[in-house]
């Protein structure tokens, strides 16, 4: 090696090197600075707007980026949605959106299949800013918890705001197996009513 780089060839290799790693470093920060993940599961027992939960987030540079966090279901019955919603925060977050990236959900590990509808027409001076609603096939049940990762992007005014979300469920629709043997003992009793008188 020493041939290759002469006596003193390993100082400016390591220079070199510890500059490179310097830049990508301190561009990958700038990058992900905005980038939050939440640690504690969120609980619901309920769902619906009355059982929001919310976070603050003190923004920073560059002003965009992901939110992950985990809610479980501690409630009796399986989630088919989940929504968030930005707050004010004490700013005005008529520019604060919803985009960038898809949003993602999984649960227990595996990848979700989700749509979604993101809503970003805010009103100025509006305590509520934008939503996004995430729908899903495959129901979070009872005992079971959910990721999620959602995009922001607040680039226009930069502000702190305040994130909110919960859960929703559908109602369960009652199988067509039991409309059909309902009306099979309705039937039956028809008949047997007619042989009787």
């Amino acid at each position: 090696m020493r041939k290759l780089f002469g006596v003193n060839g390993w100082k400016p290799l390591a220079l070199a090197l510890s500059v490179l790693a310097a830049v990508l470093f301190s561009g990958a920060a700038a990058v992900w600075a905005h980038s939050v993940t939440i640690d504690t599961p969120f609980l619901f027992s309920g769902s619906g707007y009355d059982s929001n939960q919310s976070v603050i987030h003190n923004d920073q540079d560059p002003w965009k980026g992901f939110v992950t966090l985990t809610a479980t279901n501690t409630g009796t019955q399986r989630w088919t949605d989940f929504h968030f919603g930005i707050l004010s925060a004490g700013s005005d977050v008529s520019h604060v959106y919803f985009q960038g990236g898809t949003p993602t959900m999984t649960v227990n590990g595996s990848n979700v299949p989700i749509q979604w509808t993101a809503n970003n027409n805010t009103v100025y001076g509006s305590p509520f800013g934008a939503t996004l609603d995430l729908y899903f096939s495959q129901l979070v049940a009872p005992g079971q918890s959910a990721t999620f990762t959602v995009y922001t992007d607040n680039t226009q005014n930069k502000v702190n705001f305040a994130m909110l979300f919960y859960p929703t469920v559908s109602p369960v629709p009652i199988p067509g197996a039991i409309w059909l043997l309902g009306s099979g003992f309705l039937g039956l009793i028809g008949i047997r009513r007619r042989k009787v008188v």
